[in-house]
């Protein structure tokens, strides 16, 4: 069959499930990604039972079986004039370009995730570096924090304490 060979041209590669599946976290996107893998396994599993060429038709058999004069070879005929097109592949450089797009999306992400987690860390030492609370002075808090001394000094001398 036409189709089954287009499936297979497709299934170069197989795919990491496993790879896959560490990716995902969430339980739903586990989910969704394990019914990914059974319609799959559903759809390779169907190409793999198919013929790999059509069968041929055996019209001495079917003139024998059909008694009515002339409808077989009418259908012979009907047959022989069918033209089925070659499939094209009309879709594959739009997905691939959307793919593209979609990977260099993630990958921008992940630098962003990547900076913001060094960011946070930063700050994580900062904070672990720090006394505790009952150690620290409110003047040493203020040294430390001048743009909240400066606005302690304005609400003091606002009365708005």
């Amino acid at each position: 069959m036409l189709s089954r060979g287009v499936f297979r041209a497709t299934r170069v590669a197989r795919l990491d499930w496993a790879a896959l599946s560490g990716k995902v976290t969430s339980d739903a996107g586990k989910a969704e990604l394990n019914a990914l893998r059974a319609v799959y396994a559903d759809i390779a599993k169907a190409v793999d039972q198919a013929p790999a060429t059509a069968p041929q038709i055996d019209w001495a058999k079917w003139s024998a079986t059909i008694k009515t004069p002339g409808v077989v070879d009418e259908f012979k005929a009907a047959y022989e004039k069918l033209s089925v097109p070659e499939m094209e592949d009309t879709f594959s450089a739009e997905m691939d370009s959307k793919f593209a797009t979609a990977i260099a999306a993630a990958g921008a992400h992940a630098e962003a995730s990547t900076a913001r987690m060094a960011e946070l860390e930063a700050q994580l030492a900062e904070l672990a570096e720090r006394r505790e609370w009952s150690e620290v002075t409110v003047e040493e808090e203020l040294a430390n924090n001048p743009e909240i001394a400066a606005e302690i000094e304005e609400e003091i001398a606002t009365n708005k304490w």
